[in-house]
């Protein structure tokens, strides 16, 4: 059993985001569903446990590296939607999505990961939500079944012991 921890600036936006997008979801099917018939308290969807890891993506569609990452990268993310993991691209393709990604980076409280592996697309740090210590990384070079197991790794790195969750 994990021992509880304090709630960081990072976990409170975690939860403030996923208040925001869930409130919004059912907004819009209340609204496309044509009233207060369309939405019943049973289909709502139930709220995510805070991300114990966090995967950050430096990418650039210019970059070889980003384009080989991508496949087995895409694979892990479809095999890991129930699991506590925020995946986050930082986009270096421009000077624009590489201003907005310094943006994001500071919201996520990353900013010294960012500023240290932003000039090396094509590659994923598993970084731990709550202390952001590196505890993975992943490369074009590793395939999917690679990936997965390094993310189960940095899982068991970051405390996180729940069973119910099937793992990629």
């Amino acid at each position: 059993m994990r021992t509880p921890r304090r709630r960081s600036r990072y976990g409170q936006l975690v939860l403030t985001a996923g208040v925001v997008i869930g409130l919004a979801s059912t907004l819009i099917a209340y609204g496309q569903a044509g009233g207060e018939e369309g939405v019943q308290p049973e289909d709502k969807p139930e709220l995510p446990k805070p991300a114990e890891v966090i995967a950050l993506q430096f990418q650039a569609d210019w970059s070889p590296s980003s384009a080989a990452l991508t496949p087995s990268y895409d694979e892990l993310k479809k095999a890991a939607a129930k699991v506590p993991v925020l995946f986050v691209a930082f986009d270096f393709t421009s000077e624009r999505t590489h201003r907005q990604a310094a943006y994001l980076a500071c919201a996520l409280d990353v900013r010294e990961l960012f500023a240290e592996h932003q000039h090396e697309t094509g590659q994923v740090l598993l970084v731990d939500a709550e202390s952001h210590e590196v505890i993975g990384t992943l490369t074009k070079d590793d395939t999917a079944k690679e990936m997965s197991k390094k993310l189960v790794a940095a899982l068991e790195l970051a405390g996180y012991q729940d069973e119910s969750v099937t793992r990629p």
